[in-house]
């Protein structure tokens, strides 16, 4: 059984690691159980820094800020501009109505208006079906009661 050394790099990623996991760090280890730790710890960053850079690349034109995971009470954030404006209430429809050009540009008006029409119709047919399936479901139980 050996000491942490909480000066090295891997005595500091043996305690977050504990931490971030709920655990209690434990005075003294085997040389085994510490090597899987450590390894495991530095496996679980590099694949939440390539999450982190992901989600990040994805969001920031939406103006929200995903802070990294590997920090204990992580979250989203919302940017503004000056004046508490949020981005995202801009940057949305910029973005959104960008798309609805380009696609008019390049396919046309009939399969940039198609969509937003077949879900449309989607919905109203859903949930025709879900209202009809109840009126049969109430109607088959009044009559199995008589």
């Amino acid at each position: 059984m050996k000491v942490i050394s909480r000066t090295s790099w891997t005595g500091r990623l043996f305690v977050w690691a504990s931490q971030l996991f709920g655990q209690k760090t434990p005075k003294k280890f085997d040389l085994i159980s510490y090597a899987v730790t450590i390894a495991i710890a530095f496996i679980f960053l590099l694949l939440a820094v390539a999450i982190w850079i992901i989600l990040n690349i994805g969001t920031l034109f939406f103006g929200v800020y995903t802070e990294p995971v590997w920090r204990l009470e992580s979250r989203f954030r919302v940017l503004f501009l000056p004046g508490r404006i949020p981005i995202i209430a801009i940057s949305v429809p910029v973005l959104l109505g960008f798309a609805f050009y380009r696609s008019w540009v390049a396919y046309g008006w009939l399969e940039t208006v198609a969509p937003f029409l077949f879900t449309i119709g989607l919905g109203f047919g859903l949930y025709g079906a879900f209202i009809a399936i109840n009126i049969l479901r109430r109607r088959l139980t009044q009559w199995q009661l008589k």
